[in-house]
C-alpha cells in the first residue's frame, strides 16, 4: 500500500505509555537497588495505576539514596518517607527492606512534559514524558472533598545573600562505597 503521510506535526508514540497530567492513584508493584552511572544508588520504583481509565499503566521513578550531594540523598530520603507514610506502612521512620514497600497505596502528581532524544538513527525524535512531582495520601471517598486552597500572602522581594566561597577539597584518598543493597 503507497502512503503519503505528513507526520511533520506528530510527536513520536514510544514503546511506553505516557499518561496525562493529573493526580492517580497507584500501587507500588516492584522495587529494585541499582547503582547509578556516576557510582552512587538509586532505588527504582515502579507504580501502577489502578483506576480510570489510565488504569494498568505502570509509572517509575529513579529515587537516589546515594550520592555527593547531601541534598539529592536528602530529596531521595524524603520521596521513601512520603511512599511510606502515605501508604500506610507501620514504620515510615525506617526502611529495612525494599520488599516492605510493596503493595503499598499512594497516590502521585503526574505531570506530562516534553521530551526529546537521539534516535539509533541520529535525529533528534520529539516526544513527552511522565514525572512524578508529589507522593501523595490515595484519593477515597472518605477523603474527596478537599478545603478550597487559600490564598498565599504575597512575598516580600529580599535581597539575595552573598554567596560564600567553594570549600577546598580535601586530598584524602576515597573510600570504597557500599550500596545500603550490597552484601
Amino acid at each position: 500500500m503507497k502512503l503519503n503521510l505528513d507526520l511533520s506535526g506528530v510527536k513520536a508514540f514510544g514503546a511506553r505509555s505516557v499518561v496525562p497530567s493529573g493526580r492517580y492513584n497507584v500501587t507500588v508493584i516492584d522495587v529494585e537497588g541499582k547503582a547509578t552511572k556516576a557510582g552512587g544508588g538509586m532505588l527504582v520504583v515502579k507504580f501502577e495505576i489502578n483506576e480510570g481509565g489510565e488504569s494498568g499503566v505502570v509509572l517509575t521513578d529513579r529515587i537516589l539514596i546515594d550520592h555527593e550531594k547531601d541534598n539529592v540523598v536528602k530529596m531521595g530520603y524524603s520521596k521513601i518517607k512520603a511512599i511510606l507514610e502515605f501508604g500506610g506502612h507501620s514504620n515510615s521512620n525506617a526502611l529495612i527492606d525494599s520488599d516492605d514497600m510493596l503493595g503499598l497505596k499512594i497516590s502521585l502528581s503526574v505531570t506530562e512534559d516534553d521530551h526529546s532524544f537521539e534516535g539509533d538513527d541520529g535525529n533528534v525524535v520529539e516526544t513527552t514524558q511522565n514525572n512524578i512531582k508529589g507522593y501523595m495520601m490515595p484519593v477515597t471517598e472518605e477523603n474527596f472533598d478537599f478545603p478550597p486552597a487559600k490564598e498565599a500572602p504575597a512575598k516580600e522581594e529580599k535581597e539575595a545573600p552573598a554567596k560564600k566561597p567553594a570549600a577546598k577539597k580535601s586530598a584524602a584518598p576515597a573510600k570504597e562505597k557500599k550500596l545500603p543493597w550490597a552484601k
